[in-house]
């Protein structure tokens, strides 16, 4: 009885880490496809001007740089996905594709792809502990009763 509860519990566990992990790695993914530039954009230069957070969608607050392109050029700004602020340089790169009204992506700043490709690797692990699990269980002596 105590192995049946046991399974139950492990099987739930499971599923709704699974759950958790696949909702992050698609909610990941989506920014990563929503904020990346244009590969055919040109690799610009610039200088952080001001470092706040900001409230995103109500929820999370994250980190926003206005950033000036060097020598003259307009400022822009920036919302980092998974970098605090202070990790960032003063001096960035970007590519730009001439909108100062769109947000930049820095190159310097950590890409919410990979963020989206451990969650990936997480739920895939689920399926390898499950099985893993059952091996167990079934590898175990059993109690007999005279």
């Amino acid at each position: 009885m105590a192995a049946r509860s046991s399974l139950l519990l492990f099987r739930i566990t499971g599923g709704i880490l699974m759950i958790l992990a696949l909702s992050a790695s698609v909610i990941l993914f989506r920014d990563y496809m929503t904020t990346r530039p244009d590969p055919g954009w040109p690799i610009v230069h610039g200088e952080v001007t001001r470092r706040s957070m900001i409230r995103v969608g109500g929820i999370a607050k994250r980190p926003y740089l206005s950033v000036r392109i060097v020598p003259s050029g307009p400022i822009v700004h920036a919302i980092l996905a998974m970098n605090g602020i202070q990790d960032i340089p003063d001096k960035v790169s970007f590519r730009y594709g001439g909108d100062p009204t769109k947000e930049v992506v820095l190159l310097e700043e950590t890409s919410s792809l990979t963020g989206a490709l451990v969650f990936l690797g997480l739920a895939g692990l689920v399926p390898i502990g499950w099985s893993w699990y059952i091996r167990r269980q079934r590898a175990k002596p059993t109690a007999q009763t005279s």
